[in-house]
Formats: structure tokens, sequence, C-alpha cells
């Protein structure tokens, strides 16, 4: 097995391209009418449909950052094309990100462009749609991202630690960040939001700990969201600033419990004892989406 596969080659760079595109698009979308591209800017359509839980216009600051950090792991991807195993090529053997989760980022790219002309025409139920499969498509990658560590986890542990933190990093934690901001964006009602918060807190801590216990940046999101929205609010005495007051502290208290008990688990009850089988030997059992 010493022969590149022409499959994952191709959905990486294809990956990385549409992610470019994608970039290139939201900058243009910020210039509005000056960009020959779109009729308005993103900023403009956002001011003409504030809500009371919009966010002040320094919060957006997080779009620029996942972009930055989305880059650093299209990079750490394509650097794992040169990089070889005992077994074989280190993104084949083994293949932590499986076939399924990069196609989900090709058609999350793809949706965010068109997210961009649908919100610049102001079609607000299709924005709306498009949002919701975005959201969709972010926790699909998550989903694919945590089963490839279910899986190789404990080979990984043992022989690239490295790489396993990296994947943690550059990869998992960005996805979350893009997700829950995501989710924030779609779900515009603070009822919806809190009941999502809470659902998450259940399920990460105790339910699913062992698949998603090192994403650890969805609370940071929320906070900034929450201080955005608070900051931009007309009044300091309106009943539902004190409910969002609420909610952020509720939000900083669950961020302290989330990093406190993933300390404590990482010291006390490590995910991985070791691996029982080699990569090769667990990829044979795998279906074709999950290779």
């Amino acid at each position: 097995m010493v022969n590149h596969s022409l499959a994952r080659v191709v959905l990486m760079f294809a990956g990385f391209f549409s992610f470019l595109v994608s970039i290139t698009f939201n900058s243009l979308s910020g210039f509005g009418a000056k960009s020959g591209v779109f009729k308005q800017s993103t900023e403009d359509v956002t001011v003409k449909y504030t809500t009371p839980i919009t966010p002040a216009q320094w919060a957006l600051f997080v779009w620029d950052f996942i972009y930055v950090w989305a880059f650093a792991m299209y990079i750490y991807f394509l650097v794992g094309l040169c990089r070889r195993t005992a077994y074989d090529w280190l993104y084949t053997t083994p293949a932590v990100l499986p076939y399924g989760f990069h196609v989900s980022l090709i058609i999350n790219n793809c949706l965010n462009i068109t997210w961009l002309f649908l919100l610049d025409r102001e079609l607000l139920l299709l924005v709306l749609i498009t949002s919701i499969l975005m959201t969709l498509s972010h926790y699909l990658i998550l989903f694919f991202s945590c089963y490839g560590l279910k899986i190789y986890g404990a080979w990984l542990n043992k022989y690239h630690n490295t790489d396993l933190w990296l994947i943690r990093i550059l990869v998992q934690n960005v996805v979350a960040v893009y997700a829950t901001w995501g989710t924030l964006s779609t779900l515009l009602t603070l009822t919806m939001f809190l009941q999502h918060q809470t659902e998450t807190f259940l399920l990460e801590n105790f339910y699913v700990d062992e698949h998603v216990r090192y994403i650890v940046t969805i609370y940071p999101v929320v906070i900034l969201w929450l201080t955005g929205t608070l900051e931009n609010s007309a009044t300091t005495q309106s009943d539902i600033y004190i409910f969002e007051a609420v909610i952020l502290a509720i939000s900083c208290i669950m961020l302290v419990a989330r990093i406190t008990l993933v300390v404590w688990k990482h010291c006390k009850r490590p995910l991985y004892s070791g691996p029982s089988q080699s990569p090769v030997e667990i990829a044979l059992k795998q279906r074709k989406l999950f290779r």
C-alpha cells in the first residue's frame, strides 16, 4: 500500500478550494455594491433586520477568527498528504477523518456561499433554510471527526499523540465554534437558545462524553454572543435585558464547570488505555463512508 488515495486527495483539495472561494465571497460581501458582486453588504442587511438579540457589530469578529482557524485546519490536512507512518501515508492509515467528513466540508462551504447571495437578496425564508442546512452540516462534520477519534483515538494516543491533539484543536473545536455560532444565528428565540444549551451541557458531560470530551469552545461562543447582545441593547431595565444577563451568568458558570469536568476526567478517567488493533485492522471493519 504505497500509493496515495486519489479519492481522498481530490476531496481534500476540493474542500480547500471551496473554502478559499467561500472566504473570497465573504470578503467581497463586506464591500456591498462596490464589490461588483453583491447589492449590499452583509452588515447593511443585519442592521436592517435587527432583533432584540442581535449582537453588537464588534462581536462579529468571530467570523475572522473562525476563518483563520479553519485555514490552519486545511494546512494541517495538506501537510498530512506528505507524511507517512509505518503502515502507509498518514492520511490513509489510519484515515481518522473519513470520506463523509470531507464531503460534508465541501457541502458546508457551498452552503456558505449560497447563504451570502440569498442574504444579499433578502430572501429571508431561503436564508433561514440554508442556515439550518449549514448548521446541520457542521454537526455532521463534528460527528465524523468524533467517530474517527473513537475508532483510532487509542492508536493515535500511543503512536501519534501530537496529531491526536491537533485534530482536537484544529478540527473539532473550530467546527464546534462554527456550529455554535451558526446555531445561535438560526435559533432566534431566547427560549430555544436556553433549551439547546441546557441539553448540550447534559449530553456532552455525561451521555456522549467519550465522543466530545475535548470540545470546549461552545460556551465561549455563547458568552461572546450574549455579551455583544447586552451591549447592543437599548436599555438595561427591560425584562429581556435582565433575562439575557441571567443566561450570560449561567453560561459562564457552565463554562467553568465544563472545563473543571474535562480536566478532572482527563486525569482520573482517560479515554484510551491503549490500542488493541492496528489501523489497518480497524479500517477493514468500517463501512465505506467511514473509511
